[in-house]
C-alpha cells in the first residue's frame, strides 16, 4: 500500500535506480521498485511526520537516513525494514538531512530550531553545530568540493559554510536576493561553483558562489519547494511548488527561460529528483498523495535524433560549461557511455545502448532484449529479463525436468535429501513437463519411478513395440 498523506520527499537509491524512498506525512518512509510501480519495503515507526530520505552513497549499501518533525534522524537498514539508531540532534522539526557524498561517516541536517548540525556516524555525535538563531529549512553537500555545504534560512538567505574548517562556525559566503525564507537548495552536479535556491518569494535563483551573485528565475505564482539539476546538460534545471506545476529552465545567462511546464500534480509539489542513470528520467512527489515519474526525452528531440542518426558519441559530448546549450552532454554518464559504445558488436546493441540512456519508457528494456534476442545466435536470459524466445522454451523446460528428474538418484530422508512426498512431486512435475515436449520415452521412466505402470505401459507402444 502506499501513502495516504502528503510526500515530502523522493530519492533514488544512487547505485540502483530501480529502488526509490518516499517521505510522508503519514509518518511512514516507502521503499519502491520503481520498475513495478510496487511499494517493497514500509519503514515504520517514526515519531512524528518525515521531511526527508538520503541514501548512504556507498554502492553496496542500503543504509538510508530519515529526518522527522519532532527533532530526530534515524538511521534504517532497508534491507530488513530495521532501525539501526535514532539520534536526537535538535528540538524541532528536521527540515533536511543529506549524506555526505564524499565522507560516509558524515551527514548533514537543518531544523526549525535554528540549528544545521555535521553529525557523524555510527554513533550520530555532532561533529559541527552552526547556531543561525533563524528556522533553516534546507541544506546541501556540494558533490564537486568537499565538504561544502549551502543552508537555506528564514532571512531570505543562503549561507554557505566549509565543514573542513572546523575551527570556525561562520560562513564563507553569504548569498542575499531572495525577500522571503529559502526552503531548498541543490548544487549543480557539473558546475562545482552554481548553486541554485528556492523560496517563498515564488522564485528560483541559480547562483555563481564565489561571486554572490544570481539569475532569476520567475514563472511560479506560489511557494517553490523543489528543485533538481540535470546529470548531464550544466544548464537545465527542474522545480516544483506550491503551484501544481514543475517547471524545466534553461539557466544560461542572458538565455535564461522556461523551456516547459507540466501540471499533471494535483497539490502542491515538494520533491524532485533526476535518476541515477537515466539522465533524462525524473521523479516528483506532491501533497496529493503520488510520486510521478517523468521522461525529459521529448524537450531534447534534437539531441537523441543526432546520436540514433549516427553522428560519432564524441561530437555530442563536451566539457562541462555554464554555458553549454543543451545539444550537448557533459556528465559522467555520457563519458562512461563511450567504452559501450565502442564495444557494441552489432547495430542493434548500439541502439539498446542509446535508447536506454535517453529513454525511460515502459516496456523499453524488454522491447531491445527481444531485438538483440532475434538476432542471429541471439539468446535471452529469463533471469535477467521477462522476454524468452518461443524457439527457446522446449530447451528451457527441458533443463528444468532434468533437474526435477535429479530427484530419482536421492534416498529418502537424512541429510541433503528429500522426503518421499516431496521426491513424488518433482518426478510427477517432470513427467508432466515431458509429457507436454513429446518425450514420451522419459515420461515412461518417470511413471515407472512411481510405481504408475498402467499409464506406462499405456503409451509406451509409442516409442517402439520393443520398448513396450
Amino acid at each position: 500500500m502506499g501513502h495516504t498523506e502528503t510526500i515530502f520527499d523522493c530519492k533514488y537509491r544512487p547505485s540502483n535506480g530501480d529502488l526509490m524512498a518516499t517521505a510522508s506525512f503519514d509518518g511512514s518512509v516507502k521503499i519502491w521498485d520503481t520498475s513495478k510501480n510496487e511499494p517493497v519495503q514500509s519503514l515504520d515507526g517514526h515519531d512524528a511526520v518525515v521531511y526527508c530520505v538520503s541514501w548512504s552513497p556507498v554502492a553496496n549499501e542500503y543504509r538510508l537516513l530519515t529526518s522527522t518533525g519532532k527533532g530526530a534522524v534515524f538511521l534504517w537498514d532497508t534491507t530488513k525494514a530495521q532501525l539501526l539508531n535514532k539520534f536526537q540532534l535538535h528540538k524541532d522539526s528536521v527540515f533536511r538531512v543529506a549524506w555526505c557524498p564524499h565522507d560516509p561517516k558524515l551527514f548533514v541536517s537543518c531544523s526549525k530550531d535554528g540549528t544545521c548540525v555535521v553529525a557523524q556516524l555510527p554513533e550520530g555525535a555532532a561533529v559541527i553545530k552552526y547556531n543561525l538563531n533563524m528556522p533553516l529549512y534546507g541544506c546541501s553537500w556540494s558533490p564537486l568540493q568537499t565538504g561544502m555545504i549551502s543552508v537555506g534560512c528564514q532571512d531570505g538567505s543562503v549561507r554557505v559554510f566549509d565543514t573542513t574548517n572546523r575551527k570556525s562556525d561562520q560562513p564563507v559566503y553569504i548569498l542575499k536576493g531572495h525577500t522571503a525564507r529559502v526552503f531548498n537548495t541543490a548544487w549543480s552536479p557539473l558546475l562545482p561553483d552554481v548553486m541554485a535556491s528556492c523560496s517563498d518569494d515564488h522564485t528560483v535563483r541559480v547562483w555563481t558562489v564565489s561571486t554572490c551573485s544570481s539569475i532569476i528565475l520567475e514563472g511560479h505564482t506560489d511557494n517553490v519547494r523543489a528543485l533538481a539539476w540535470s546529470r548531464e546538460i550544466p544548464s537545465i534545471l527542474l522545480s516544483g511548488s506550491w503551484d501544481s506545476c514543475i517547471r524545466m529552465w534553461d539557466t544560461r545567462k542572458d538565455k535564461s527561460r522556461c523551456i516547459c511546464v507540466t501540471y499533471d500534480h494535483h497539490a502542491d509539489i515538494y520533491g524532485l529528483e533526476s535518476h541515477p542513470t537515466r539522465p533524462f528520467i525524473f521523479a516528483s512527489s506532491s501533497r496529493d498523495t503520488t510520486t510521478r515519474i517523468w521522461s525529459m526525452e521529448e524537450d531534447i528531440p534534437a539531441l537523441k535524433l543526432r546520436a540514433i542518426a549516427g553522428v560519432p558519441w564524441n561530437k555530442l559530448c563536451s566539457a562541462p560549461t555554464s554555458e553549454i546549450s543543451g545539444q550537448m552532454l557533459s556528465g559522467q554518464l555520457s563519458s562512461s557511455l563511450t567504452d559501450k559504445l565502442l564495444k557494441a558488436i552489432t547495430e542493434t546493441e548500439r541502439m539498446r545502448t542509446l535508447f536506454s540512456f535517453f529513454s525511460g519508457a515502459d516496456g523499453a528494456k524488454e522491447l531491445w532484449d527481444m531485438a538483440v534476442a532475434l538476432q542471429p545466435n541471439g539468446t535471452s536470459s529469463p533471469v535477467e529479463n521477462r522476454i524468452v524466445l518461443a524457439r527457446e522454451l522446449p530447451k528451457k523446460w527441458e533443463v528444468k525436468a532434468k533437474v526435477l528428474e535429479f530427484a530419482r538418484n536421492q534416498h529418502e530422508g537424512g541429510a541433503g535429501n528429500i522426503g518421499a512426498a516431496k521426491k513424488q512431486d518433482r518426478l510427477l512435475e517432470a513427467a508432466d513437463i515431458r509429457i507436454k515436449l513429446g518425450h514420451v520415452k522419459e515420461f515412461c521412466e518417470n511413471m515407472v519411478d512411481l510405481n504408475k505402470w498402467g499409464e506406462a505401459l499405456a503409451l509406451a507402444p509409442s516409442v517402439n513395440q520393443q520398448y513396450w
